[in-house]
């Protein structure tokens, strides 16, 4: 560690210091999940600039030194982006964001709410997360999928060119022009090639939007799925591409207390056409929909899923299918009610958010160039559903986990059993055991180990960067 001291001077961070502190739990700055919080590195590492990063992954790989790279810690399961007793580089000090208002450049260590905060002013826009403290770097490494995704497709095919610090410390570029293969590769091979110290990304106009919420009772959940079924095969129809939907149910305590879906138009036009299916469903109990700024939708998630509680993800994809989504619906319902024993009283509980993965956002994320993904408009019309689930009581990890793997469990049967399974997982929503790399199919996981051993030779990202999604080599 005295390399490391010397290259880093006044950026290493040790148990009990307030900035270690801070970066672990801290209200803004913290892990959002207390089962990352929970794991304590040796020390912590706080980068201010790409070089120091170079400097500490060389220095750290000469030394076989085991280390964490977090980038904003919203994937929410144990080591994802820490590590217990060895080191963790937090880049939560590259966050800096530039604008041409064509291109838009930000640091490897940003959130979504420090880019559009920036980038409000000035009404334009990147490709990038719909909960605005998620991390820039996890979400696009992982595909990211987006509010304004029907029009411009996945956050990943939108970068422009991606700054790499490899493991032997070399910084190199990935883009369209050099190092294609990388390039590619991060463009949703995740955390297994280097650190990204920073994105350039395609800039888009957006000022005002129609955006938020709307709250239903629990009675109206099958109108709520053929209202997706319908609107998935409108949109993947290429119809008002401006417009995105994605329903969310909400259990507390194991009960069932309703529907609150999200509704987006990037347009600021109220209630267009597209969504009829949906603003015909009576009684509504709530409401949040206006005309309003995009960094305030984003934020709005946030405020009642705060950093510090137990949480766990995981997700799947099948065919749109209105029945499907109600089978799920169920499994997640009889799943959740089974917690009553533990949860009623407590604030625990969970969520499944349902959305669409169009054909005509998949044509147009593809016309942008190659990525890792494995998904295209072949594939038709998909349905993703991400399951979340939030605690408090360590003592309830082992129940939690072990529900999240059942329901998966049940769901996949299901979907199978329809004839509507689709092998893709959407790896900024999966679990730990869960492998979103292989579900990408063959070539493209054997493209991405060939990629990985070309420029990463001695496996510093596989062998000494534990967390996150591996590739098997």
């Amino acid at each position: 560690m005295a390399q490391v001291h010397s290259a880093l001077k006044g950026k290493v961070f040790y148990p009990g210091d307030p900035v270690y502190v801070n970066q672990q739990n801290g209200t803004v700055d913290g892990y959002w999940s207390a089962l990352e919080s929970d794991i304590r590195p040796a020390c912590r590492l706080g980068p201010t600039r790409a070089k120091d990063v170079a400097e500490a992954v060389s220095i750290l790989a000469r030394g076989r030194c085991s280390f964490a790279v977090r980038g904003g810690g919203h994937t929410p399961w144990a080591t994802a982006a820490n590590i217990p007793d060895g080191v963790t580089i937090d880049l939560i000090g590259l966050k800096q964001i530039n604008t041409t208002g064509q291109v838009t450049s930000v640091g490897g260590g940003a959130r979504w709410d420090d880019v559009y905060r920036t980038l409000q002013p000035l009404g334009v826009t990147v490709v990038g997360g719909r909960n605005s403290p998620v991390g820039v770097g996890g979400l696009i490494t992982g595909g990211g999928n987006s509010y304004i995704g029907p029009l411009y497709g996945w956050a990943c095919d939108n970068v422009i060119n991606f700054e790499v610090v490899l493991g032997s410390g070399k910084m190199v570029n990935a883009n369209a022009q050099e190092n294609q293969d990388l390039f590619r590769a991060l463009k949703g091979g995740s955390n297994n090639f280097g650190v990204v110290t920073r994105f350039d990304l395609r800039t888009f106009r957006l000022d005002k939007i129609w955006g938020g919420s709307v709250s239903y009772p629990t009675s109206t959940v099958r109108q709520q799925f053929q209202a997706l079924k319908e609107f998935t095969t409108a949109s993947g129809n290429g119809v008002d591409p401006n417009v995105s939907v994605m329903t969310v149910n909400v259990w507390v305590g194991g009960e069932h207390v309703g529907t609150a879906n999200s509704y987006f138009n990037a347009e600021p036009v109220e209630s267009p056409a597209i969504l009829k299916p949906f603003t015909d469903i009576q009684p509504v109990l709530s409401t949040t929909m206006r005309v309003d700024e995009y960094l305030n939708l984003t934020r709005e998630a946030n405020a009642i899923l705060p950093n510090g509680r137990r949480a766990l993800f995981a997700t799947g994809t099948f065919g749109n299918s209105a029945e499907l989504c109600m089978k799920i619906f169920d499994i997640v319902d009889s799943a959740l009610r089974s917690t009553k024993n533990f949860t009623a009283g407590t604030g625990s509980g969970g969520g499944v958010n349902i959305q669409p993965i169009s054909r005509d956002m998949l044509r147009r994320s593809n016309s942008l160039g190659e990525n890792s993904l494995g998904l295209g408009p072949e594939d038709g019309d998909l349905i993703a559903y991400q399951l979340t689930l939030i605690w408090d009581s360590p003592d309830n990890d082992a129940a939690f986990i072990a529900l999240q793997e059942s329901v998966v469990e049940q769901c996949t049967t299901a979907a199978r059993e329809a004839g509507l399974d689709h092998p893709w997982i959407d790896l900024t929503h999966a679990y730990a055991t869960q492998d979103p790399l292989s579900s990408y199919g063959a070539d493209n996981l054997a493209r991405l180990r060939s990629t990985a051993k070309k420029y990463d030779p001695d496996g510093v990202f596989q062998k000494l960067v534990p967390g996150g999604f591996k590739l098997g080599i």
